[in-house]
């Protein structure tokens, strides 16, 4: 399952097209060559942007193609619009609990305008622009977040995406919307390409609620040996255990048939077990550990286990939780 999707922002999150390729052909008439079309611009085009302009600009110093294409961009940046159905997809990826990053070569202060303006920002977990190597910086995103490389995709729109998306080992997908054409996409591999999000979001698939139809144990006292010294550890203390989950098939489908469900019974002894022989200075260790060995010996489409630990003064308890999706 893709549960995290990295997005590259130009031409794939916002339409910009029309307003990169304006003010590229006002770089080229600064300096004295003639205009480009967009179906032309999209065959020539790719990263970086220097070789690009050294084909059709040599000799001129980006520094002064980069002062000249600023500025026009600024004057074209209202145009910019986010693409058909990237609202509903940002929505889609935050209902079903995927985790959304953004990855660009884009300057940052375009990138934040933009975001601003277009009131995006807030869906995503983090951004990081203004990237030379696409790959070496998939890398960066995937060990500072904790994510794993089979179960992220990366979206882009350019055959350079792709190509640093397969290098890291992610689900490579290239959409119709923006800079290169689908010729380009195939050729550098894409494991999919689509027209744009509405089918992206329905290949992805539309999840069932988490909290529709599920199963709860709730407060299950369990001895363990939990704690930071190893003093806490070497006695037995309470802990209490609820868990939450749903089976893949619906209550309505079961037909009164045990074998079609999950033995909450063997669940409880299972959790209690591992709880027993489990020794970890730490509650997040412990359940994090027991939601994985759960979800691996029984069917479940869902788990969400929270753990107690009654510990402080003047409290309840402190609690701890892991959720695992199938």
């Amino acid at each position: 399952m893709i549960r995290n999707i990295i997005l590259d922002w130009s031409g794939t999150v916002v339409d910009d097209l029309g307003a990169v390729v304006q003010a590229t052909n006002d770089v080229f008439r600064e300096f004295g060559r003639a205009e480009i079309s967009r179906d032309a611009f999209r065959s020539e085009f790719g990263l970086p942007r220097s070789r690009f302009y050294e084909r059709f600009l040599p000799g001129v110093p980006m520094e002064r193609i980069d002062e000249v294409y600023h500025s026009r961009f600024q004057v074209r940046r209202e145009e910019v619009r986010l693409l058909p159905g990237v609202s509903d997809f940002l929505e889609f990826c935050r209902s079903s609990n995927r985790g959304l990053y953004v990855l660009s070569t884009m300057y940052g202060h375009h990138f934040n305008e933009q975001a601003r303006r277009l009131e995006v920002q807030d869906h995503f977990r983090k951004v990081y622009v203004e990237v030379i190597d696409k790959a070496d910086e998939i890398r960066r995103v995937l060990a500072e977040n904790h994510l794993v490389a089979e179960e992220t995709a990366f979206v882009g729109d350019m055959a350079h995406d792709i190509e640093a998306a397969k290098k890291c080992g992610l689900l490579a997908a290239g959409i119709l919307t923006g800079f290169d054409t689908v010729d380009k996409l195939a050729a550098a591999g894409a494991a999919l390409i689509v027209k744009g999000f509405p089918e992206l979001q329905q290949l992805l698939g539309t999840p069932r609620n988490d909290q529709d139809e599920l199963f709860e144990i709730s407060d299950k006292k369990v001895p363990g040996h939990i704690g930071v010294s190893e003093e806490e550890r070497s006695s037995p203390q309470t802990l209490a255990i609820t868990l939450r989950f749903r089976t893949f098939g619906r209550f309505k489908d079961l037909n009164d048939d045990f074998s079609k469900t999950v033995d909450y019974s063997a669940m409880a002894g299972e959790m209690t077990r591992f709880v027993e022989e489990s020794k970890y200075c730490l509650i997040e260790t412990l359940v994090s550990q027991l939601a994985d060995h759960l979800v691996r010996k029984f069917p479940l489409a869902y788990l969400e286990v929270e753990l107690k630990k009654f510990v402080l003064p003047n409290t309840d308890y402190v609690s701890a939780r892991a959720v695992r999706r199938a």
